[in-house]
C-alpha cells in the first residue's frame, strides 16, 4: 500500500541523514525526491531536495531531469518542471523517459489551458506510446517465432531419432535373420 511505501521511503531517508554524508547519496535522494513527490508528501519531498546537490541540467541524467520535473509540478513551479521535460525530449534518445516527460508535459500544459501546446505533447506521447507497443509487440513476435523454430527444429529432431531408431532395428532384424539364414544352411549341409 502507499502507507508501507511511505513508511519505506522514510527509513531510507533515515538512513542517509543517519551516514552524515549525502553527497554518497545523491541518486538515492534524487530518487526519494520523485518519489515522495508523486505520493504527494511535499514537506517530505522539500527536506530531501534541500539535501540534493546535483543538477541534472549540469549533468545530464534522463532519470534525475524526470525527478526534478516531477518535483517541481508537484510543488507548483510548472516553469521549472518543463525545463526539465524538454532538457529530457531534447537529450534522450531513451522512448520510456521521453514518455515519461511527455506524461509530464501533458499534464502541465492541460492544466494551465494552453490547448495548442496540450495537442503538441498529446501527439508526440501517442508516437512514444505507440512506438513503445511497436517495440513490444516485434519482441513478443520474435518470442513467439523463435518458440516455433525451437519446436520445429525439436520436432524434426525427434523425426530424424525415430528414423535412426528404425533403421537400427532394421539392421539387427537382418542381422538375425542372416544369422539365421546362415545357421541353417551350415545345419543343412553338415
Amino acid at each position: 500500500s502507499l502507507h508501507h511505501a511511505e513508511n519505506a521511503f522514510d527509513s531510507a531517508f533515515a538512513e542517509i541523514i543517519k551516514s552524515e554524508d549525502d553527497s554518497a547519496y545523491q541518486a538515492a535522494l534524487i530518487h526519494l525526491s520523485c518519489q515522495y513527490s508523486l505520493l504527494d508528501c511535499m514537506i517530505k519531498a522539500k527536506q530531501v531536495r534541500a539535501r540534493i546537490t546535483t543538477d541534472p541540467l549540469d549533468e545530464y541524467d534522463a532519470f534525475s531531469c524526470i525527478a526534478f520535473a516531477q518535483y517541481y509540478k508537484s510543488i507548483g513551479k510548472p516553469d521549472s518542471a518543463k525545463l526539465y521535460c524538454e532538457r529530457v525530449l531534447d537529450k534522450s534518445d531513451d522512448l520510456y523517459n521521453m514518455y515519461d516527460a511527455t506524461k509530464i508535459l501533458y499534464k502541465i500544459y492541460s492544466e494551465n489551458g494552453d490547448t495548442e501546446k496540450t495537442n503538441s505533447i498529446a501527439n508526440i506521447y501517442i508516437q512514444l506510446s505507440d512506438s513503445i507497443d511497436f517495440g513490444k509487440r516485434q519482441t513478443d513476435a520474435a518470442t513467439v517465432n523463435n518458440l516455433y523454430k525451437y519446436h520445429r527444429n525439436e520436432e524434426a529432431e525427434r523425426a530424424i531419432m525415430e528414423e535412426s531408431e528404425r533403421n537400427r532395428q532394421r539392421m539387427r532384424m537382418a542381422c538375425l535373420l542372416s544369422a539365421i539364414c546362415f545357421l541353417s544352411c551350415v545345419s543343412f549341409f553338415y
